[in-house]
């Protein structure tokens, strides 16, 4: 009678365990920088001890859950199959709902990873959606209203003629935004397809019989 065979695993089940980013226990000291930032700012600073760290290429990135006053949060990411590396990282973690690719179509602008319902667009409303204290709040709010001033044009290389780069043509960049996503996505499938492929012929190594045991049975049969 052939064995049972056992449950998947997660590994063969979900194309995304081969593409999402590393976790970790995010330390004070690791990360003091976001930690000073978010302690000043939340309301309710103990949501830092549930915090995850999230590694994309070689730095940890400190993701704040939702919980009480917080409704959602995001993190910026420069490219795009890290921002798709750590969308799979925190799709169905505890604090994280709703995850979501935020793809910029500026090459000069970060990509997002965004969890919980949809951000406000006022800015004193954003400050309560991310669980900010008042006074935080307050002193954005005063800033802004000193500094915010009408930017003067960017200063840019002049382009060739008749020629739009990635920068002027918004659908070329979301193009080749979403190509990249695809591109890690189909990556993970086929890691899963090879892993599963592998473990397929895992049980025949080793069935076939040694040599001394046809030698001997076929002294039996005479």
């Amino acid at each position: 009678m052939a064995p049972a065979k056992g449950p998947r695993s997660a590994c063969s089940a979900s194309p995304l365990i081969h593409i999402a980013a590393p976790l970790c226990r995010p330390s004070p000291e690791a990360c003091a920088e976001d930690y000073t930032w978010f302690r000043e700012r939340l309301a309710d600073p103990g949501l830092l001890d549930r915090a995850l760290g999230v590694r994309v290429d070689g730095a940890v990135l400190l993701a704040v859950p939702a919980g009480g006053h917080r409704s959602g949060g995001y993190l910026s990411v420069g490219s795009v199959a890290g921002a798709v590396r750590v969308w799979a990282a925190l799709r169905g973690r505890p604090g994280f709902p709703r995850v979501r690719l935020g793809l910029s179509v500026h090459r000069d602008t970060c990509h997002t990873v965004d969890w919980g319902p949809r951000q406000p667009w006022d800015d004193a409303e954003r400050g309560r959606y991310f669980g900010y204290a008042p006074s935080a709040i307050d002193s954005f709010l005063h800033h802004v209203s000193m500094f915010d001033q009408p930017p003067e044009p960017a200063m840019s290389e002049p382009d060739q003629a008749g020629v739009r780069n990635w920068q002027q043509d918004p659908l070329l960049s979301t193009l080749r935004d979403v190509g990249g996503c695809l591109a890690v996505i189909l990556m993970g499938v086929l890691v899963t397809v090879l892993v599963s492929a592998a473990r397929a012929t895992w049980p025949l190594i080793g069935t076939a019989p040694s040599p001394l045991v046809i030698h001997r049975t076929s002294q039996d049969q005479r």
